[in-house]
């Protein structure tokens, strides 16, 4: 595959490294949590636990409890889960524990590649500091008694790994790293998952019983959507079960999605209440202002049925990764939100802190003579329990963006209480596709809108042949069988997402077109591609 001797001098280097981390010794475990695993039985009752089956005995499933049992012995882990089998809490007990076993000079450190979601990932952990890769060089006191935990491993590219090993050098730290490689792949040059998993010298156990969905079905075919083998059995069952829409073009796919999205959000409030319905969301492999127009249809939907009304509040968002992209959104009651940067606020005397990527329903506002005095009551949607926060200055409002819809990396790690809905776009992945498939908490299911003329687009050609023949063709079972078959691709199988991946120089570029503007077609532009002499 290409590469440079650079980037393998560098990988040798990044696993060499880490490598003589995993050497160093432990401290011996104190009698208080000698008992390993379970003796954190306790965390259960946290709030990441609510959606997951424990077993009484362990606060644990096997797997989680055998993974955690082999991540506490050893400095540097690598553990593999499937899509909703409860990571993030392993990694929180591991957190745990490491404290317990240094309680006056550990420090734990929550890294991953996206600044949204390594501040999620921080707080869900109880990480001390949540830092993306390229701010690690702002780090102090970094020894032996830190530990970094990894969020989504096989999403770090060798040059971000790089950075870390180049701050902590010979301090020998911990490392934990989780994640699956079925889902989101390395974003940028290189992807070390198998090399730091047998540097680590850990066999930790997959964690692989599905806990996020509770249709036992409907989690086999999450686990078929992780096999390129088994893929057109998944979406024969999903189109048996009606969770396929098929329509003719990409207008109509975003209309379907909106009329799928309108009616889980009335079946997730029914069943689950107001802040379930705010769950409902449209996920697309779409630019800035595709999901920020499809995220303004559906709130004009919602203002034509009543369900918001008074007085708008004004703001303009900014893209925190794009400054050069802005986007003004007339914000009402009931609106649903997500906030896009960290900030914290004071209620009754305590701190709360917002990170960025949780998503809040607005219950109230006011809006003032001048901007500086608009003000809004939110309610942040956490799953140990809402928070009812009010928001008055204008850089708070700021870090608002109106969420009906969002990207499909967005939403990896998140579960979902009412129906999320899909829109297929000709760049899916096994990867991508695996990730949004797999979002459905409880009973919910992704339904998947796919547009015909992307999937067949000589469908009428075809047909005009069939018809040629005294024939009729069936275009839904063409259109299924197109959609199996993309589904098969894995990320490899994509030249341009492969080309930039694997030598981390090639650029994908966006005119980014707007679905409620003429659309612009995009480019894609690589360069520098070179083969290992």
């Amino acid at each position: 595959s290409l590469t440079t001797q650079t980037q393998l001098a560098t990988e040798r280097a990044v696993v060499g490294t880490v490598g003589e981390w995993a050497k160093a010794p432990l401290p011996a475990p104190s009698p208080k949590f000698a008992a390993s695993a379970f003796a954190l039985k306790a965390l259960a009752d946290n709030a990441l636990a609510d959606e997951y089956d424990y077993d009484p005995e362990t606060g644990l499933s096997r797997d989680q409890a055998a993974a955690l049992g082999a991540i506490l012995k050893h400095r540097v882990s690598v553990t593999q889960g499937e899509a909703g089998t409860g990571k993030t809490f392993v990694a929180k007990c591991a957190a745990y524990a490491w404290r317990a076993e240094r309680p006056d000079a550990s420090q734990v450190i929550a890294v991953a590649v996206s600044k949204a979601r390594v501040e999620k990932f921080g707080s869900e952990i109880g990480a001390d500091q949540a830092m993306v890769f390229e701010k690690l060089s702002e780090l102090a006191n970094v020894d032996e008694n830190t530990l970094f935990v990894i969020d989504e491993l096989a999403q770090v590219d060798t040059a971000r790994l790089a950075l870390l090993v180049k701050k902590a050098g010979a301090s020998r730290p911990g490392l934990i790293g989780i994640g699956d490689p079925a889902q989101l792949a390395s974003i940028g040059s290189g992807q070390l998952w198998s090399e730091l998993e047998e540097a680590s010298g850990a066999k930790v156990p997959a964690i692989t019983t599905i806990q996020r969905t509770k249709d036992p079905v409907y989690g086999q075919v999450w686990k078929q959507l992780r096999d390129p083998k088994q893929v057109r059995d998944a979406v024969a069952w999903l189109d048996k079960e009606n969770l396929v829409t098929l329509v003719a073009s990409k207008d109509d796919a975003i209309q379907a999605a909106l009329d799928l999205w309108e009616a889980s959000r009335a079946r997730a409030a029914k069943a689950h209440g107001k802040e379930a319905a705010a769950q409902a969301r449209i996920i697309a492999a779409y630019s800035n202002p595709e999901i920020d127009d499809m995220s303004r249809m559906a709130q004009l939907r919602l203002l034509a049925s009543g369900e918001l009304k008074g007085d708008a509040v004004a703001v303009e968002w900014t893209d925190p990764q794009n400054p050069d992209y802005k986007r003004e959104f007339d914000l009402y009651a009931g609106d649903s939100v997500q906030i896009t940067k960290n900030f914290s606020v004071r209620v009754d005397g305590q701190r709360i802190d917002l990170s960025n990527g949780d998503v809040a329903m607005i219950r109230s506002l006011t809006r003032g003579v001048v901007p500086e005095d608009n003000r809004m009551t939110v309610e942040v949607i956490r799953r140990g329990g809402n928070k009812v926060i009010e928001l008055a200055k204008p850089g708070q409002l700021a870090r608002l963006r109106l969420h009906y819809a969002g990207h499909d990396f967005k939403v990896q790690g998140d579960s979902i209480v009412a129906d999320p809905t899909y829109i297929d776009t000709p760049n899916a992945t096994l990867e991508s596709v695996y990730m949004a498939n797999s979002r459905g908490k409880g009973l919910a299911r992704t339904h998947i809108v796919a547009p015909i003329d992307e999937l067949v687009p000589d469908m009428a050609d075809r047909q005009q042949e069939r018809a040629g023949q005294g024939e009729m063709l069936d275009e839904h079972s063409e259109a299924i069988e197109a959609l199996g078959k993309r589904w098969m691709r894995t990320i490899d199988d994509v030249p341009a997402i492969t080309l930039a991946r694997q030598v981390g120089i090639g650029q994908v570029k966006s005119a980014e077109p707007s679905i409620m503007r003429p659309q612009v077609q995009r480019k894609v532009e690589m360069r520098g591609l070179s083969r290992a002499a």
